[in-house]
């Protein structure tokens, strides 16, 4: 499958927690993972591939905890609206600040964040144009990413 797509990096971003403003941490300049491990966390569910839960994960065993209970979605879309109807906490990359939910707060972790690359991802037997345009100006912006 892999063979189908080509893919690039196109951001690389700390990630952040999505909460409810009802939430007795919407307060906090800043968020503590070890204290949230109580709280139930919003995520996607793993897949074949490393990515996104690896990263959520990570920032926990950074810190020396596991969340307690993990509700796992298709997306971190949902998570987003989830955590604003006060089910939950999400981990999210710093980007989804400007997706404004009614009721969500965002807040940066205490500690080093992780971070999580962002990709873009094109058919490889699609000969358009416009999409050979558009890859060129991606893979160069990739290229000074590293």
């Amino acid at each position: 499958a892999d063979d189908l797509f080509e893919t690039a990096i196109v951001a690389r971003e700390r990630l952040i927690v999505a909460l409810s403003d009802r939430s007795r941490f919407a307060q906090c300049a800043v968020i503590d993972l070890r204290e949230l491990a109580q709280e139930t966390v919003i995520m996607p569910a793993r897949h074949a591939t490393s990515g996104y839960f690896e990263c959520a994960r990570s920032a926990y065993q950074a810190v020396g905890v596991m969340p307690e209970r993990i509700y796992h979605t298709s997306l971190l879309q949902t998570g987003l609206l989830l955590a604003g109807a006060g089910l939950g906490i999400s981990l999210l990359p710093e980007s989804f600040q400007n997706i404004q939910v009614r009721g969500v707060v965002y807040r940066p972790l205490a500690t080093a964040a992780p971070t999580i690359d962002l990709i873009a991802a094109w058919r490889r037997d699609n000969t358009s144009r416009l999409l050979e345009w558009l890859t060129g100006e991606i893979k160069a912006y990739s290229d000074s990413l590293s």
